[in-house]
C-alpha cells in the first residue's frame, strides 16, 4: 500500500506515468492515522467526539484506502514490468523491511517508557487503556514468539488463539505491513491467473472472496480480529488491481468522466455501499483519470499536488510506521512535566509536539533507510537484467 511508482518499461501494457494525486492521497491517508492515533492516546473514544471530528478517529478508514491503492499499484508494477518472481518478491521485501524492522527496533527501545505511560493511567479512556494492557501483557509474556513473528512479517498470520494480540504487538500499524506482503507472495499468481483467464479470472476472484467472507467472515474476525489475514481484505486489493486496468483503457479518452466521477458516482457509492473508503477512492481514482482543464475538480487536483503534500507523501510510508514511537516519547516527557495533565492537554501537547517530531523523523527514515532500500532493490532488477 506504500509501494513507490514504479519506473516503466517497454511491455505489452501501455505503460502509465507518475501518477502525483496518489503521491498526495497517501500524505492525507498517513496523516489521518496519526491523528487517530492522537485522539486514542489522549483518551478520547469515538463514541465521546463531536461528530464532525469523530470521521478523524476511523483511521481503519484511511488504511483501507491504502490497500485499494496498493492493489492498483502492485497490478500496475506486474503489468509493465517483466521481472521474475524472486525478484519482484525481493524489491518488495527491500521496500518494507527495512523501515519496518528500524521503527520495530526503536519500539522495543522504548518499551520501558510505554510502560511508564500505562503505569500512569493513559490512555485516559477506560476501554483504550485495557486493550493497551493487554497488548503489553501479551508481549511480555510470549516476547520471543511475537518477535520471530514479526521477523519475516508474518504476524499478521497467527491467529490470536495461537498468539493473543500477535497482528497488534510491539508496531501496531505494523499489522497492515504484514497484510501487505501476504498480498505480494500472492500477487504474481493472482495475475498469472488472471492473464491466462481475462476479466473472467478476475471476475471469479473477486466473486471467491465474496463468498469466503460470507461463508467465513465471522470465523476469520474471532482468529484475526484487527482483519490481518489476506483474505479478510483481498477484496480491496482487487478493487485496485480493476482500477488499473480501467484506468489505461480510459485516461485522457472521456473529457467529462472526471468530474462525473467525482461529483455524483463517489456520493452514490457513499449512499449505496455505505462504504467511506470506496466511496474516497472513487473521488481520488476521478481526480487521478482528469487533467488540469476537467471542469470543476482542477481545484481539488491542484490540492493534492502541492510541493509540500506531495512530500509528505513521499515518507508517508515512515510517517506511518515511526508516528508511533514519536507519539510515545512526547507523551512520556508531557507526564513527566504535567502529571495531571487531562485529555484536552495531552491532545494539544502532542498536536503541538509530536507531529513536528514525526515529520522530522519520518525524514530521517526516508533518508537513511527507505530509500536506500528501494535503490538496493533496483540494482537487485538491473543485476537479474544483467
Amino acid at each position: 500500500m506504500f509501494a513507490p511508482h514504479p519506473e516503466t518499461t517497454s511491455t505489452a501494457a501501455r505503460p502509465v506515468t507518475r501518477i502525483g494525486e496518489f503521491d498526495g492521497l497517501r500524505c492525507f491517508l498517513s496523516w489521518w492515522v496519526v491523528l487517530d492515533h492522537i485522539l486514542l492516546s489522549s483518551g478520547f473514544r469515538y463514541e465521546t467526539l463531536p461528530p464532525f471530528v469523530r470521521v478523524l478517529a476511523k483511521g481503519e478508514y484511511a488504511v483501507d484506502v491504502f490497500i485499494i491503492l496498493s492493489g492498483f499499484v502492485i497490478t500496475k508494477l506486474l503489468a509493465e514490468k517483466q521481472e521474475g518472481y524472486f525478484v519482484f518478491i525481493g524489491r518488495r521485501f527491500l521496500r518494507l523491511f527495512p523501515v519496518f524492522a528500524v521503527t520495530l527496533l526503536i519500539a522495543l527501545l522504548l518499551r520501558p517508557l510505554l510502560g511508564l505511560i500505562l503505569a500512569a493511567g493513559w490512555p485516559a479512556d477506560p476501554v483504550t487503556l485495557r486493550i493497551s494492557i493487554a497488548n503489553w501483557e501479551s508481549e511480555r509474556q510470549h516476547f520471543w514468539a511475537h518477535l520471530i513473528a514479526h521477523l519475516p512479517m508474518m504476524h499478521g498470520v497467527v491467529p490470536n488463539s495461537m498468539l493473543p494480540n500477535s497482528a497488534a504487538s510491539f508496531v501496531a500499524p505494523a499489522w497492515s505491513i504484514s497484510l501487505e506482503w501476504q498480498y505480494y507472495l500472492c500477487a504474481p499468481l493472482l495475475a498469472l491467473i488472471c492473464k491466462r483467464l481475462g476479466p473472467i479470472g478476475w471476475f471469479a476472484l473477486g466473486t471467491g472472496s465474496i463468498l469466503v467472507l460470507m461463508r467465513c467472515g465471522a470465523i476469520m474476525d474471532s482468529l484475526f480480529p484487527m482483519q490481518s489475514f489476506l483474505l479478510q481484505k483481498l477484496l480491496l486489493f482487487l478493487v485496485g488491481g480493476s482500477c488499473y486496468w480501467i484506468f489505461t483503457e480510459i485516461r485522457g479518452k472521456h473529457k467529462n468522466l472526471p468530474w462525473l466521477l467525482f461529483f455524483f458516482t463517489a456520493p452514490a457509492v457513499l449512499w449505496f455501499t455505505l462504504s467511506i473508503p470506496l466511496a474516497l477512492w472513487t473521488a481520488a481514482f476521478a481526480l487521478a483519470l482528469g487533467d488540469n482543464e476537467t471542469r470543476g475538480i482542477s481545484k481539488f487536483r491542484a490540492l493534492l499536488n502541492l510541493p509540500w503534500v506531495q512530500r509528505l507523501g513521499e515518507i508517508s510510508y515512515s510517517t506511518y510506521l515511526g508516528h508511533v514511537s514519536c507519539i510515545w516519547l512526547v507523551q512520556s516527557f508531557i507526564l513527566v512535566l504535567i502529571p495531571r495533565v487531562n485529555r484536552q492537554g495531552m491532545f494539544l501537547g502532542l498536536l503541538i509536539a509530536a507531529v513536528p517530531l514525526t515529520i522530522f523523523f519520518s525524514e530521517l527514515l526516508f533518508r537513511f533507510v527507505e530509500r536506500p532500500g528501494i535503490r538496493l532493490g533496483r540494482r537487485l532488477t538491473r543485476t537479474e537484467r544483467g
